[in-house]
């Protein structure tokens, strides 16, 4: 979809969420979503505070690593 909107943005870093990860349906849509994309997305429960932590995280090895090479 990225790509569709502006070529542009698939060359930039990024991270990938899935959210609702408490829902019962949520396992089998992601590992759907997986084998389509061939993406492995942090995994969270907005709704349960799970995993914002990791995503934190990720985003802030992201930011270090990007002020260390700017693109």
């Amino acid at each position: 979809e990225l790509g569709l909107y502006n070529k542009e943005l698939l060359s930039r870093p990024s991270l990938v969420v899935a959210n609702k990860m408490d829902l019962p349906e949520a396992a089998k849509n992601l590992a759907k979503f997986k084998r389509k994309t061939r993406l492995n997305p942090l995994r969270i429960s907005a709704e349960k505070n799970e995993g914002i932590e990791s995503v934190k995280k990720a985003i802030a090895k992201l930011a270090a690593k990007l002020a260390l090479h700017p693109a």
